[in-house]
């Protein structure tokens, strides 16, 4: 039990993390330049749903939860026919970075003292290896004139979002809720690079995106 609590801090350490409950989110938004006041609130938008997702049932969750994102944004939604611009969308999860390293492991020892002739224990350390398979947690958000599109076909991207997690768990379902509320800080902004943010479960806007799922 000793070795498990160490193993948990020495990597907790390594890490840089200090609770397996904070999702660490990277986050790069893109704005077309030549067009950086068109995606703004008031527009309207509609989200588009991949027909062939593997899961259709978790692809009407992840949508409708970027709909009331939306809307709290003050992007109302609107028919295909009617909207300003398409939000399309893709996520996933696969492998990430495998992390190893070696862990001090505390063993006791009988030992025998020939000047007292007593026995005694002490304790040793003994260095064993660990690793740990970390998965890449993904979400990509791209969105188009719809306009432009419906009168020449032609897709121009206005704003574009990439959002990555890397951890452990492998549920993509919890772990979108993450991704969504860290994207849709930064929707229609462009960052200028990477930025990296964290997430606890007691995130009030979490929590509020998981309510009537």
């Amino acid at each position: 039990m000793r070795f498990l609590l160490k193993l948990f801090l020495f990597v907790g350490l390594i890490l840089g993390t200090t609770s397996c409950a904070t999702y660490r989110i990277d986050v790069t938004g893109y704005l077309d330049p030549a067009r950086p006041l068109s995606l703004v609130p008031g527009k309207t938008i509609f989200v588009v749903q991949n027909p062939e997702a593997d899961n259709p049932l978790l692809e009407r969750e992840v949508a409708s939860k970027i709909a009331r994102l939306l809307k709290e944004k003050g992007y109302p939604a609107s028919p295909t026919e009617n909207a300003d611009f398409h939000l399309v969308f893709r996520y996933g999860i696969g492998r990430g970075p495998l992390y190893t390293g070696f862990i001090s492991r505390p063993q006791d020892i009988r030992a025998y003292d020939p000047y007292s002739k007593t026995w005694y224990y002490e304790t040793v350390y003994r260095y064993e290896p660990y690793s740990i398979q970390y998965l890449t947690r993904s979400l990509s958000i791209r969105v188009i004139d719809a306009h432009k599109l419906r009168e020449s076909g032609q897709t121009e991207v206005v704003w574009a979002g990439d959002t990555v997690s890397e951890g452990e768990s492998r549920d993509l379902r919890i772990v979108i809720d993450y991704l969504l509320v860290t994207a849709f800080d930064y929707f229609g902004k462009d960052t200028g690079r990477t930025v990296q943010t964290t997430l606890t479960p007691t995130d009030p806007r979490v929590i509020r995106l998981r309510e009537n799922r």
